[in-house]
């Protein structure tokens, strides 16, 4: 799971959703019985559709359903 900074530059957030993508992909190529890395929580109501992008399969959109004036 991570968190990406909180901005509308969409090089900066996807280029840290690609790292968490890479070290993802890299864990579940040990095949560690104990890691299998079968999920990535990443992506928020600001930046969901590039974490969707970069692979995310869990998404924390929380204000987007609670506030929808935002």
């Amino acid at each position: 799971m991570t968190m990406a900074p909180h901005s509308t530059d969409e090089s900066l957030v996807r280029g840290v959703f690609k790292e968490l993508r890479r070290c993802c992909d890299h864990i579940k190529s040990l095949e560690l019985p104990h890691a299998p890395c079968d999920y990535l929580s990443m992506g928020m109501s600001n930046d969901f559709e590039w974490a969707i992008l970069e692979g995310a399969t869990h998404l924390r959109i929380g204000s987007t359903l609670v506030n929808p004036e935002r």
